[in-house]
């Protein structure tokens, strides 16, 4: 299962969580936070999924907790000048080793510099 926001156990009783403690295990590693017979939030990491701060609420990724842009907040941007382009890591390098998409000039592409 990939990794999610949340995970949600249900149970009766606290004797269940042992039978299906392979699960649960399962759970601990894929999630950011395991909830006990409660249900989450609803949000969900997506481009249209964003807020934070008080009102109102905005897109600010040094605030918002949830969205595509939540992640800069554990970023650390590292630049690299007139590094030889053999050197540099395989994302930054001019022939496009990992074939990802990059912003070039505005333009989301494949392609090699």
């Amino acid at each position: 299962m990939e990794g999610q926001l949340t995970g949600t156990i249900l149970s009766e009783n606290l004797e269940e969580l042992s039978s299906y403690s392979k699960v649960v295990d399962g759970l601990k590693e894929s999630v950011g936070r395991l909830i006990y017979n409660n249900m989450p939030t609803g949000v969900e990491v997506c481009a249209a999924m964003t807020h934070g701060g008080p009102f109102p609420a905005t897109s600010d990724s040094k605030f918002t907790s949830v969205g595509i842009t939540a992640v800069k907040r554990w970023v650390r941007p590292v630049s690299f000048q007139d590094w030889p382009d053999s050197k540099l890591p395989k994302a930054l390098q001019n022939n496009n080793p990992l074939n990802i998409f990059r912003t070039l000039n505005g333009e989301v592409t494949k392609s090699a510099l």
